[in-house]
């Protein structure tokens, strides 16, 4: 059966015949380029699209934010590259982040409100471990319930020796009543050098883990 072709398409075919093969690419780059063109860019979408689709992801080996704190280059490497060797990473199938958030001066009142519940938001919907955090970002957060209990990270004697650094949260039952004794969920690490090199004065930084971290262990 033989295949009837389009009356443009045939025509295009026949001025085709008795050119050259460098006359034929030149004829139908002039009467076909817009449509080439087309073709070229949707493809380069296409498989940019199909690339990031089903290259094999990395796994998170540990994740961290920092809230209203700025580090230099050397203590932003402290956190990814150092921290990777530590843990004994692979290049290949292994990366730690760190991501980096500004909320300026958060207090708790009706105007900062949404911004302190879309923060929670974020520690609940991310993959994170740790959160470096200035007074003014940490404070509005503990009530939230987003940092885990420090007594499952140091050990009773450890936490006794850091007591003046330690920040806390205070359980309350239905009805907004105390209810047991104070958590300590945040410690103040202003001293160490690398946050001590990169803060401002009389700023404090403290580091909490993350409630749902997924590396607990």
């Amino acid at each position: 059966m033989k295949i009837k072709l389009n009356p443009k398409l045939q025509y295009q075919l026949e001025c085709l015949k008795p050119m050259t093969w460098r006359q034929r690419i030149d004829h139908i780059w002039s009467n076909f380029k817009e449509i080439i063109l087309i073709v070229l860019i949707s493809a380069i979408v296409v498989t940019g699209l199909l690339y990031n689709v089903l290259k094999p992801r990395k796994e998170l080996l540990m994740g961290g934010m920092c809230a209203n704190v700025s580090l230099t280059q050397e203590g932003t490497a402290y956190l990814q590259e150092d921290l990777f060797a530590a843990l004994q990473g692979s290049e290949k199938k292994q990366e730690v982040q760190l991501s980096f958030r500004s909320y300026g001066d958060i207090t708790v009142s009706v105007e900062s409100y949404d911004t302190v519940t879309s923060i929670v938001a974020f520690v609940y919907g991310e993959k994170l471990d740790y959160f470096l955090m200035d007074q003014t970002a940490i404070k509005p957060l503990i009530g939230y319930e987003c940092f885990m209990d420090l007594r499952q990270v140091f050990s009773q004697a450890e936490l006794e020796q850091m007591k003046d650094k330690l920040q806390y949260s205070q359980p309350t039952d239905e009805n907004g009543n105390n209810v047991g004794d104070p958590i300590p969920v945040a410690l103040d690490i202003t001293d160490l050098p690398f946050v001590q090199s990169c803060v401002e004065q009389k700023k404090h930084v403290y580091l909490a883990f993350a409630v749902n971290s997924p590396n607990q262990d």
